[in-house]
């Protein structure tokens, strides 16, 4: 039993009224930045797992949430495969006593109940502490990564509370990132301190800055200072890169929208819980890591998209903007409900492609496993108890592809019965890979590889990592999924360079960050047209090119605009040429032909008569075909003197400079 109970309304009650006690003291002084609930928390103790919570109050609360779910209790009965003959004698399965068992849902719908209680606990904290304060931001610090036991459901969590001081544990930020367009959640990563310095600081900055972070947040304080307050070498790093990203990077992109090459990514949580039965914790993880670094370093981007939103129907519609998936991913998606199925069957029949690395559907979304997966009829497949799976390297015969071996495990005992294979294991028991089934107008591969030694394939730059790559590339290729940026590396070898693109109007953000463990590269990288270049860190106009050539250190960032047209100069004009102190210097600041299709971010900085910068006075501006009109008021103890005023384009570096004089 767990004490306190999260389904303990007393306890509950108590925890309400502390939390809007502790936000009426934060009112006095305006309010909280934010309202943290604890660091590194979970269910349990970080990612282990533990049966709970047998407590009468979470059983009372399991039995309601089962009733609205179960029309009756024979329902129950069928659907667990028990025999309980009341309502108040339901309890749940111990995941002991479901090992072996083919129907889990004892267990896996107990887990899903516990999800619930986390996510409902973090909504009540979240409601407590906005009853005080409207604008009250709240959540945790050091996010955990999801599993099956303690309580991190990434979806549910993200619509609980709407900021995350958060750790990328199993690619969790990304998954916040994925879903804040729909739940309204927020984060800011632990991506500074932590004695960093140098390019592996440089690379987390922009990390955050690409994947639509709200802020960076540091661990911890002392470790940016010597014992004589002079600053360490992560200190004197992070305070460069805050400044370069407040001089402008930060809001250039904040300003733009990120965008994705129609992949979607699948998370399931019933998968993860799956994952355990099945004694593959840690694999789902490897698996998760694999496909977004060979998604990431192909010079795509994908988002995830979680069980309730593929049920609801996101396959159809897109995304939150309408932009429509061409792919869906399942890395180790063992478990697949039946909504689940009936939507990916139709976005592959209406000219989608899915693509399922091993394992997809053996479950059904309750953890009830079948004489056949869930999927199989979609894949054309049928799985056997030939043996063979675990045999390392595949032949690979794809139209396109040479004629090779990729040293992968092959997965599973599997036979095609529609599908069509285009690779099979070596040995006595050739098992096939690479499975291709046409279905509709659309396509399902099931590759039937075992990626969980992609990683250290990754590291060493091997043919197995190159191989793998152009399998993907074909079959994203048929799909009509391309990258619209390429990089290519003189040295041959795969790039390990994450691309990311950002829309603003006609302009296109093109990031590139190069992985930190990485060698110093020479890279060559393709756009999808010829444009006006600008190197937005340079602020530096690059000319009108359709290729740049760059050297990339490990963890060093790129960022580049790309314009149809040349940017517009800026242009800065005061109302007078003198101003007392204490008195308002005014000013306008325009674009010559500034457009709404094309808007630039300024700097406008202002100069003391020895040259040192006011920052109280500087601002950012983000302009297009109107200009603006700012003020800001001496102080009377302003020293008196020639004073200076430039606006610079952040992109292009054009600056106008104007002086005045102060009496």
């Amino acid at each position: 039993m767990r004490e306190p109970s999260l389904s303990d309304k007393e306890w509950l009650a108590k925890v309400a009224e502390h939390l809007k006690g502790r936000a009426t003291q934060a009112m006095r002084f305006g309010g909280a930045y934010d309202y943290c609930m604890g660091d590194e928390m979970s269910l349990t103790h970080y990612t282990r797992y533990f049966d709970y919570d047998w407590s009468p109050h979470a059983l009372g609360a399991f039995r309601k949430w089962l009733q609205v779910r179960y029309a009756s209790l024979d329902a129950l009965n069928k659907a667990w495969e028990t025999n309980f003959t009341s309502w108040d004698a339901v309890v749940p399965m111990t995941l002991h006593e479901v090992t072996g068992r083919a129907n889990a849902a004892p267990w896996a719908e107990f887990r899903s109940f516990m999800n619930d209680s986390v996510a409902d606990f973090f909504a009540m904290a979240q409601a407590s502490l906005k009853s005080v304060d409207p604008q009250a931001r709240a959540g945790l610090s050091g996010t955990q990564e999801p599993r099956s036991g303690n309580g991190m459901d990434w979806w549910k969590n993200s619509q609980a509370f709407n900021y995350y001081h958060s750790y990328n544990t199993g690619w969790s930020n990304e998954m916040r990132r994925s879903f804040a367009p729909y739940t309204g959640t927020a984060q800011s990563p632990y991506y500074a301190g932590y004695w960093q310095a140098g390019r592996a600081i440089e690379y987390n900055f922009f990390w955050c800055l690409l994947h639509d972070t709200e802020a960076v947040s540091a661990w911890t304080t002392p470790i940016f200072f010597y014992n004589d307050f002079t600053y360490s070498e992560s200190g004197r790093d992070t305070l460069a890169l805050c400044r370069e990203m407040k001089l402008g990077l930060w809001d250039l992109i904040r300003n733009a929208r990120r965008e994705h090459d129609g992949i979607a990514l699948h998370y399931s949580q019933n998968s993860i819980n799956a994952a355990t039965l099945l004694g593959k914790d840690e694999e789902i993880v490897r698996h998760r890591d694999a496909w977004v670094k060979l998604i990431e370093e192909m010079g795509l981007q994908y988002d995830f998209v979680a069980t309730p939103q593929i049920e609801d129907g996101i396959l159809r519609r897109g995304d939150s903007r309408g932009n429509r998936y061409r792919v869906l991913i399942l890395p180790e998606s063992f478990a697949v409900s039946d909504k689940e199925k009936a939507e990916i069957e139709a976005f592959v029949r209406a000219g989608g492609t899915v693509i399922a690395d091993r394992g997809a559907g053996l479950m059904d979304g309750k953890c009830r496993r079948g004489d056949q997966g869930v999927l199989d009829g979609l894949f054309g497949l049928r799985r056997t108890d030939s043996g063979g799976e675990g045999t390392l390297g595949i032949q690979v015969r794809m139209p396109g592809i040479p004629a090779s071996e990729l040293k992968f495990p092959v997965a599973e005992a599997l036979a095609p019965t529609t599908a069509k294979p285009l690779g099979q294991s070596a040995g006595e028991q050739p098992l096939p890979a690479l499975l291709r089934n046409g279905v509709g107008n659309g396509a399902a591969w099931y590759l039937n590889l075992d990626l969980s030694p992609f990683d250290n394939e990754r590291v060493f730059h091997t043919p197995a990592e190159k191989g793998l790559r152009s399998i993907l590339d074909a079959i994203l290729a048929e799909a009509g999924v391309k990258p619209q940026v390429g990089v290519s590396l003189a040295s041959g070898r795969a790039p390990h360079l994450e691309v990311v693109r950002y829309t603003a109007g006609d302009l296109t953000y093109v990031g590139l960050l190069h992985a930190r463990e990485e060698k110093e590269e020479l890279a060559t990288i393709s756009f999808p047209e010829t444009a006006h270049v600008y190197d937005c860190r340079k602020g530096e106009a690059l000319g009108t090119l359709r290729e740049v050539r760059a050297s990339f250190a490990g963890g060093e960032a790129r960022l580049y605009c790309l314009a149809p047209k040349p940017l517009a100069e800026p242009r800065l004009t005061l109302a007078a040429p003198a101003a007392a102190k204490g008195e308002t210097v005014r000013y306008s600041v325009r674009l010559n032909g500034g457009s709404d299709r094309q808007k630039q971010l300024v700097r406008l900085t202002v100069f003391r008569p020895d040259g040192s910068e006011y920052a109280d006075y500087a601002r950012n501006l983000y302009l297009g075909e109107k200009g603006f009109t700012g003020e800001f008021r001496l102080a009377l103890n302003d020293p008196a003197g020639a004073w200076k005023i430039v606006v610079r384009d952040l992109c292009s570096g054009a600056q106008s400079v104007t002086t005045f004089t102060v009496r």
